[in-house]
């Protein structure tokens, strides 16, 4: 997702970083939320756009359906939008 499509209360499927990007701290085989549907919550988070030219530090609340946590910070660039529909 990007900047502009972070709203309240969007629904959002986690697919976490591109193909071939290196993250130290994710295993995208074996994370707990890839493949998960949730809601963004509070909109965008309080410390926004940390960093103006790397999307991937746009970090987002979201509230993830049967999740253990009541809401996860997650990179936005790291979200789907689902269709309304």
């Amino acid at each position: 997702m990007t900047r502009d499509e972070v709203k309240n209360g969007t629904r959002v499927v986690f697919v976490g970083p591109p193909p071939g990007t290196v993250v130290t701290f994710f295993d995208g085989e074996n994370h707990k939320i890839v493949g998960k549907f949730g809601t963004i919550r509070y909109g965008r988070s309080e410390d926004i756009w940390v960093e103006p030219d790397n999307p991937e530090s746009d970090l987002v609340w979201v509230q993830f359906d049967e999740d253990r946590f009541p809401r996860r910070q997650v990179s936005a660039a790291w979200l789907d939008k689902l269709n309304p529909w």
